[in-house]
Parts: structure tokens; sequence; C-alpha cells
């Protein structure tokens, strides 16, 4: 094992680390494994979730911290490749998170009411989707409140200052259904 394979791995323990405490407090010394610069990256595994810059990466380290579930990340299965000052990581994670039955109903309820006000949706999509809605609020609600999930993580790394850090991350939930989200004429079905 090389220099930079070691400094990597001492890297994911401190990522880990974070993940376990889930302390705000944490941040600024967590943040020391994170590019400064303001290209880096992180892309979430919710649609919306793309932050870059060393403040967009604290505000969804902090939001991990607070609002999702326990990660785990699975050092064993990382699998690390160094090329010069750039190097690459991949390993996979679970997370576990709680979601009593009336926290599915009232985001469902939510889901629903958007769709409901959306003009550019037809009324066809509108059934379809509130079913669909519907339908897998029920199957997740039956199979309890503990939802554990796996999940996928990829980082780059570059060195700044012969330190390496985190330049870009991507999370992923691995699918083998249908993609949740689709793109096309869905609306006007």
């Amino acid at each position: 094992m090389t220099q930079d394979e070691n400094e990597i791995r001492k890297l994911l323990d401190i990522f880990q680390e974070g993940y376990v405490k889930r302390d705000t407090g944490y941040i600024e010394k967590f943040m020391e494994i994170y590019s400064k610069t303001d290209s880096s990256l992180i892309i979430g595994t919710n649609q919306q979730e793309v932050h870059r810059g060393l403040e967009g990466a604290k505000e969804l380290f902090i939001n991990d911290w607070n609002e999702w579930g326990d990660v785990d990340y699975n050092l064993e299965t990382k699998d690390i490749t160094v090329k010069g000052d750039m190097a690459w990581v991949f390993m996979d994670a679970e997370v576990k998170m709680k979601f009593p039955a009336e926290f599915i109903n009232k985001g469902v309820v939510g889901m629903m009411k958007g769709v409901l006000e959306d003009e550019e949706i037809s009324d066809r999509a509108k059934i379809l989707d509130m079913l669909t809605y519907s339908a897998l609020s029920l199957v997740e609600q039956s199979k309890g409140d503990i939802f554990e999930c796996p999940i996928r993580v990829s980082l780059i790394l570059t060195k700044e200052d012969e330190k390496w850090v985190i330049q870009h991350m991507h999370f992923s939930y691995p699918n083998t259904l249908f993609p949740s989200v689709r793109l096309g004429n869905w609306k006007k079905i």
C-alpha cells in the first residue's frame, strides 16, 4: 500500500466519523477533508441535490447529519485508484432511516396536492401519478417504519497544499426497477 493510499484511507475514516458523530459543531474540522475550491461538487441522491463549493458542501453535510438516516460507509468495499495528484474512490454504504406511516402519508398528500395544482399535467396523468404515489406509500408502509437502503458513493480527490481532499462526490441509490423520475411527455398522457 502506498503512502497516498494510506492518506486516503485516513481521509475516509474521518469521512465515516463525521457521519457517525452527526455533530454539526464538528463541521469545521470535518471540512478540512474537503476542497476549498469553488469548482468542488457534490451530487446527492435527491434530484435537486447539487452543491458547489465549500459552503454548498457544508450545507449538504449538515443537512445529512440532521435529516438523513444513519449512514454506514462500508470501507471494506472501497476501491482506491491514484494517478499523480488525482485519485478516485468507490465504496458501498447503507443508510438506515425511520419513516413512520404518518410521515409517509403527509409526504404523499403533499405530492398529490402539487400534482393537482400543476396545470401542465393532464387529468389522466394526475390520476396515474396519484395512483402511483398511493400504491407506493401503502407498499412501503407495509414493510415497517425502518428503511434500510444500499447506496453507492464515488469520490474524486485532488491534492491541495500536498494534502488529499475531496473535490467531487456522487451519491446514488442502485435501482433495479424503472427509474423514479422520467423525462418526456408523461404530463400529457
